[in-house]
């Protein structure tokens, strides 16, 4: 039989916490990452050589600014238009 003490058992907890909170940042940030090359395609190659490409947004991540841009643009409308009907009221 193994005894382990008070002090080792929670420093041995800790450690599997660590463990797993390292493990889960890891996956967020690989899944960010992939998520990110959705939308962003990094360059290849030395700028000014042959087969040099520069990054660059894809199709669907032109699409994502497109889209976010007109919803700003509708909410602050919508804002600027209830702002003037409380005023006028």
């Amino acid at each position: 039989m193994i005894y382990l003490s008070i002090i080792d058992f929670i420093e041995q907890v800790f450690q599997t916490i660590g463990t797993i909170i390292q493990k889960f940042v890891a996956l967020l940030v690989d899944l960010f990452e992939k998520v990110v090359g959705l939308f962003w395609v990094e360059g290849t190659g030395t700028v000014g050589q042959e087969g040099y490409v520069a990054p660059h947004l894809t199709v669907l991540g032109v699409l994502l600014l497109i889209s976010v841009a007109t919803a700003l643009t509708m909410w602050a409308f919508r804002f600027i238009r209830s702002l003037l009907r409380v005023k006028t009221k």
